[in-house]
């Protein structure tokens, strides 16, 4: 692994050792504020506060790297705590040892990567429309244009081009690229009814708070369907990917819509396409040409061909 990613920034003109002595971690978080996701700067502050109580001094690496090493816990759990850790070195401008970098690199081929758990499409929906009409259009919204969720609850008029059928997005908070996100039907008949239910001048298309949405999801999921559990924003949006990837079978693609920095993350999608067995089959005689055409347009393909029939197959869905 490469030190210049965790590598400090150049030192804060004027910075004094005694002004960097009196750092502390609330300081770090108001620095880390704008730069990092509240979410991310959050487990920063916890994972920073374990390792103080811990070690005592955050800037003594070579204590904070024998706690982790002993700390029984998940290689995950340790892979998060350290890189809050490379971050807080980063705000106190302190190169990391090598050793911090090359446990943080074992810690990344130790960790196992987990398939994401995902319900099928006909689950999804059935959930979504048990919802109330304002967490069935955000749900909607995001199942069909893969949104992130805080993107989608947060997503403002002026964002939306109802005639041309699509939404601007800018620079996320997770700092990923922008992109011109397409709308189906489904999606601007979701946004034309939150139109219609709110004809004032309010700048953001829903007005929701997230325990609602939270709660409205939990009474949905109360249906008898196997992986209704599993329905919420994140994983409709792993399925918005997975079906978008199964269309298209483009991964550049998939990674614009998602917005994704690094096709790396993407390829999870191609993953879990991969580890499906679950197909659907035609068998068609081989004379009938026009069935055969019109499967393979509808994505279909050939697995098998005895010359008198062709069996094709395609990937439920």
């Amino acid at each position: 692994m490469s030190e210049d990613r965790f590598a400090g920034s150049n030192p804060t003109p004027g910075a004094s050792d005694q002004s960097l002595e009196l750092m502390s971690i609330p300081d770090y978080c108001r620095w880390a504020l704008l730069r990092y996701a509240a979410s991310t700067v959050a487990r920063d502050r916890r994972s920073l506060k374990y390792i103080q109580k811990a070690v005592g001094n955050l800037d003594d690496q070579n204590a904070v790297l024998a706690y982790l090493q002993q700390k029984q816990c998940s290689v995950g759990t340790k892979q998060v705590m350290l890189l809050s850790y490379l971050r807080w070195l980063k705000y106190r401008q302190i190169k990391p040892l090598f050793s911090i970098l090359d446990y943080y690199a074992t810690l990344e081929r130790l960790r196992p990567r987990k398939l994401a758990r995902i319900p099928s499409y006909d689950v999804a929906r059935a959930v979504i429309f048990r919802c109330k009409m304002q967490t069935r259009n955000l749900m909607l919204l995001i199942l069909n244009t893969g949104l992130r969720f805080s993107e989608a609850l947060n997503l403002r008029w002026s964002q939306v081009d109802l005639i041309e059928g699509k939404i601007v997005m800018e620079q996320s908070e997770k700092r990923s690229e922008g992109s011109i996100i397409p709308l189906n039907e489904e999606a601007k008949k979701a946004l034309l009814d939150q139109k219609q239910r709110f004809t004032g001048n309010h700048p953001t298309v829903f007005k929701i708070n997230v325990r609602t949405i939270q709660r409205n999801l939990q009474r949905a999921r109360r249906v008898p369907l196997d992986g209704a559990e599993l329905v919420c924003p994140k994983n409709l949006r792993h399925l918005f990917a997975t079906r978008l990837y199964l269309r298209t079978r483009d991964l550049v693609y998939v990674q614009r819509m998602l917005r994704h920095r690094s096709i790396l993350t993407t390829q999870k999608y191609v993953h879990y396409i991969t580890d499906r067995k679950d197909y659907d089959v035609r068998v068609v005689e081989a004379s009938d040409v026009e069935t055969i055409k019109l499967l393979l347009s509808q994505g279909y393909d050939v697995a098998l061909n005895t010359g008198k029939k062709i069996y094709l197959r395609r990937l439920r869905e």
